[in-house]
């Protein structure tokens, strides 16, 4: 959180996030991720805030931070939000970022992965 809290988003500059996700839970069992990733996927999709300290923003969700694509949770990829959320788009189709627009980060999510199984 201390280094996050020196980030800026500049004015005049573009930012562009693309965030993966490979996880799926069928039946209750993770799914999508190569079977090296999969002991790390437990890790992350079964991690819990503690609940004796205060959330670190308002809105938080555990289930939010559980998707993952077997490297890092899918939330991480999108924008800085720890400890100041930064403007961000969700990027759906070409048409809700045109015309581009400076100073905010553009956030393309994606159900698949660059680090899929073959």
């Amino acid at each position: 959180m201390k280094l996050n809290a020196n980030l800026k988003t500049f004015p005049n500059m573009f930012y562009f996030s693309y965030a993966t996700k490979r996880t799926r839970k069928p039946l209750g069992v993770m799914m999508g991720i190569h079977p090296l990733l999969s002991i790390r996927v437990l890790q992350m999709s079964r991690w819990h805030y503690p609940r004796d300290i205060p959330l670190p923003y308002k809105g938080y969700r555990d289930e939010d931070w559980q998707h993952n694509d077997g490297a890092l949770n899918t939330v991480s990829m999108t924008h800085p939000r720890i400890p100041v959320e930064h403007s961000n788009l969700i990027v759906r189709s070409d048409s809700d970022c045109l015309p581009l627009q400076p100073g905010i980060w553009l956030v393309l999510l994606d159900d698949d992965s660059h680090l899929k199984s073959q």
